[in-house]
Parts: C-alpha cells; sequence; structure tokens
C-alpha cells in the first residue's frame, strides 16, 4: 500500500470507530438512565440487623450517602471517598455502578461505619 492507500484505509476504519464509539456512548446513557426507573427502595442495614436510616432507590441515594462510610458488599470493604467508592482491594467504582453492585447483592450489604 501507498501512503495515500494507508491513509484511506485508515480513514474508513477511524469513521467505523467513530460510528461504534457513538453507539457505545447511546448505549452507556441508557444504561445509566434505566436505574433511575426502580421503584423499590432497599435500606441498609448493620451487620446484626439493625437499621441505619439509608434507603437506596437510585444511583442518587448512593451519591448521597457521606464520604467516609464505609459499607460491605459480600467480602468486599468499600470506603465512600470524595466522589467515588474505592475496595478494599483498590477498586473504584462510580456510585451508578455502585449501585448495581448493592442491589445485585442486597441480601449480603452491610453498612460498616456511619460518617456525620
Amino acid at each position: 500500500m501507498n501512503i495515500e492507500e494507508t491513509l484511506d484505509k485508515w480513514g474508513e476504519l477511524h469513521d467505523k470507530y467513530e460510528a461504534a464509539y457513538q453507539e457505545y456512548r447511546t448505549l452507556e446513557v441508557d444504561m445509566w438512565t434505566v436505574l433511575y426507573d426502580n421503584e423499590e427502595p432497599f435500606e441498609l442495614v448493620y451487620l446484626n440487623g439493625e437499621h441505619t436510616g439509608i434507603k437506596i432507590k437510585t444511583p442518587n441515594d448512593v451519591a448521597d450517602i457521606i464520604t467516609g462510610c464505609v459499607i460491605a458488599i459480600g467480602g468486599a470493604e468499600w470506603f465512600r471517598a470524595d466522589g467515588y467508592w474505592l475496595s478494599c482491594y483498590d477498586t473504584k467504582k462510580e456510585d451508578h455502578e455502585m449501585f448495581v453492585r448493592i442491589m445485585r447483592n442486597r441480601d449480603h450489604v452491610h453498612l460498616i461505619h456511619k460518617s456525620y
């Protein structure tokens, strides 16, 4: 291939890439949006089953959890940092990702530490 053919081929592939990326972003927004349609709240409890007063219905409720709170999901502890969640295994998650994780594992989610 000469330079022109190379650039033409690159341009075609780049156009396909851009179209695929736009489709990916649209699907991602649709996935986030559907999370706000949930109507069933979940109440976060302590390990002993005591109520915490924290109810989670949408990702906004997860975002409203105060910085410094720690929740356990299964065998991992998650610390609420400033605008994101950090696991004991150094994994970082956004609020919508944590909402899905909490709801999928709601039988094994407990508040470990409540900040004020």
